[in-house]
């Protein structure tokens, strides 16, 4: 008995033009089907910081709570003058925009020479849970957090350095020093020194900015940092960590799971060893925490970015891969957009993409 073969030529065939017609596409053609197509996919989500308007209305004084030391996007408000939750939730998407903008400039201008990174890096941002956080959380400090740690990584002048660290200490000086003491453990595994002393530094930075903001929310406001606040909740994090497990890991990478996986097999016994420490420590941390999604996400997010520079170097460099950028293009863009994005809120259920602008605009008629 015959068996016949499966042929795979006319798969690889399509994504290889597939690939090459993204690739040749011109550039504010591709930014705009990207950015349409994944925001479509992923829906918008407007919140305030914490859950009511008082935060905005009464700053500069804070409001007691454990976000207290957030305070960049009440700055925001108060300089644009946001009265009401509307005009707040535009200023936040147009903050988003902003960022979105200098972040294509940065990579557009690192990467000028090299398309098949560039335009992945793009492709990588938009599919990856971090753009899932920043659209389903509209309103909230994570857009500083999440873009201060993107420039941080992205700057080389000691201007650019301490201004980014600034935009992720606005956003939550928490989040960071978590993000940014996990990759810095991270970074033992690949010989650069550079990176080691840039990440003491900038958690150095960190905790004198923490240090003296919850000073300051103590004083005026007896102010509580998320520190504080972990075991109130402990019981609702175990109940959404039961409820949803397997879906609950997923929403932390994502399609990316596969993609850290082949990272990982790709390094020597040292560096997985190493690596795998801070993905392992925050996946069992955030049992304890309700905002699964969120927390997970923007801790790991540095030592994501330290992986990822040490990749997209290979790839740079990579003669056999350029020669086959197409095919590769292709079945990346093929992954990417048929992988669901997915973030479990605090309630500890999947959010659905569009239910609650749907909500809105039905309720505004």
């Amino acid at each position: 008995m015959k068996v016949a073969k499966i042929d795979n030529s006319n798969l690889l065939i399509f994504l290889n033009r597939f690939g090459s017609f993204f690739l040749n596409l011109p550039e504010s053609l591709f930014i705009i089907c990207t950015l349409a197509f994944f925001t479509l996919k992923i829906g918008v989500r407007g919140i305030l910081p914490w859950a009511d308007f008082s935060p905005v209305e009464n700053f500069p004084k804070p409001t007691q709570s454990m976000s207290t030391n957030s305070i960049g996007i009440l700055i925001f408000s108060k300089v644009f003058n946001t009265t009401n939750k509307n005009s707040f939730f535009i200023l936040n998407l147009l903050i988003l925009l902003f960022f979105l903008l200098i972040f294509y400039s940065l990579i557009r201008l690192k990467f000028a020479n090299n398309p098949l990174v560039q335009r992945s890096l793009i492709l990588i941002f938009f599919a990856s849970p971090i753009y899932t956080v920043l659209l389903g959380n509209v309103g909230r400090h994570d857009v500083l957090t999440i873009f201060g740690i993107l420039f941080f990584f992205m700057s080389r002048k000691r201007f650019f350095f301490y201004m980014s660290l600034t935009i992720a200490c606005l956003g939550s000086p928490e989040h960071l020093l978590a993000g940014l003491v996990l990759a810095f453990v991270a970074s033992f595994a690949f010989l650069k020194t550079d990176l080691k002393k840039k990440l003491l530094e900038a958690i150095s930075f960190n905790i004198i900015f923490l240090i003296l903001v919850s000073i300051w929310a103590k004083a005026v406001a007896s102010g509580e940092s998320r520190f504080a606040v972990i075991i109130p909740y402990v019981d609702l994090a175990y109940r959404n960590f039961a409820n949803n497990l397997l879906l609950e890991w997923y929403s932390y990478f994502g399609v990316f799971w596969f993609f850290l996986v082949y990272a990982i097999i790709e390094f020597d016994f040292r560096q997985r060893l190493i690596i795998s420490g801070p993905i392992f420590f925050a996946m069992v941390f955030n049992i304890f925490m309700v905002d699964k999604t969120r927390d997970f996400v923007i801790a790991i997010f540095p030592t994501a970015l330290v992986l990822l520079s040490v990749y997209f170097r290979k790839l740079a460099l990579n003669q056999k891969l350029q020669k086959q950028k197409n095919l590769y293009f292709g079945f990346l863009i093929a992954v990417l957009v048929i992988s669901p994005q997915i973030e479990i809120t605090f309630e500890g259920v999947p959010r659905a993409p569009w239910a609650w602008f749907i909500s809105k605009a039905f309720g505004s008629m």
